[in-house]
């Protein structure tokens, strides 16, 4: 199990147990690629807040490499909130979401904001998917 950050783990006691001992067990980080489309396909949870935010890598060939992410016309949890190139080297760009939104249990915040959801693991990769085929779809086509 990857450390959680001392910070969050003293947060993590104004949420139930379930949710605490889902933290702990899904770990931080998640890398597979997509069955349909091949694209590599990321989760991380940031230590700080303690939400998954889950990202898709598409190839310098997608219709949308390089574009700004509120051009891409996907629905995922949230809306798309990032797009950026690829840090190592690689010839492919990032769009990605986060579960840190209104309604969104963030285990840093516990209740605090009105969070009732988490989004858990499995949420995640199925959103995460679903993104990836969505971009897979549009791959040719930039509006």
């Amino acid at each position: 199990m990857q450390s959680l950050g001392s910070n969050l783990v003293d947060k993590l006691s104004t949420i139930s147990n379930e949710i605490i001992e889902l933290v702990y067990n899904e770990g931080n980080y998640h890398q597979w690629k997509n069955e349909k489309t091949k694209y590599v396909c990321e989760m991380i949870r940031p230590v700080s807040f303690g939400h998954w935010c889950g990202y898709v890598r598409v190839p310098s060939t997608h219709a949308y490499y390089g574009k700004d992410f509120d051009d891409v016309p996907v629905t995922v949890h949230g809306g798309l909130t990032y797009g950026k190139k690829d840090e190592c080297g690689k010839r492919a760009w990032w769009f990605g979401f986060d579960c840190a939104h209104g309604g969104d249990l963030v285990p840093i915040f516990g209740r605090m904001f009105g969070g009732e959801t988490y989004r858990t693991k499995q949420d995640v990769i199925e959103e995460t998917n679903s993104l990836a085929e969505q971009l897979w779809e549009i791959r040719y086509n930039a509006k």
